[in-house]
């Protein structure tokens, strides 16, 4: 995500120069640039730094953890059991919880992970 400045056309188009088929969307006071390959990703920051022009980074969506609430459980339901279950099946669990409403303190049907 590169911050948009008054000379951001040239910038564009000197990242489209280095890392062709880079795709550009428009963000809220942002530019989100979309390279195409993994070497593009790498090129891109690299010259964003080196002119010292504003941007962060994100990590693309297949880095990003998965949350998932189970809904309907009994509420004796034990969260090692769940964790175990998710486990053996390949996923990598950082947290397990029962959520519980807050004002009464009472737990509920729902479970986080």
């Amino acid at each position: 995500m590169m911050r948009i400045t008054q000379n951001y056309n040239l910038i564009l188009q000197e990242i489209n120069r280095i890392a062709p088929n880079t795709e550009a969307v428009l963000a809220p006071d942002f530019i989100k640039l979309l390279p195409n390959c993994s070497n593009n990703h790498r090129v891109i920051p690299s010259y964003l730094r080196e002119d010292e022009i504003d941007f962060y980074v994100t990590n693309p969506p297949s880095k990003k953890h998965i949350k998932i609430i189970l809904k309907g459980l009994p509420t004796s339901t034990d969260v090692d059991k769940i964790k175990t279950d998710f486990e053996s099946k390949g996923f990598q669990i950082e947290k397990v919880a029962q959520l519980r409403q807050f004002k009464i303190k009472k737990t509920t049907t729902h479970f986080y992970s």
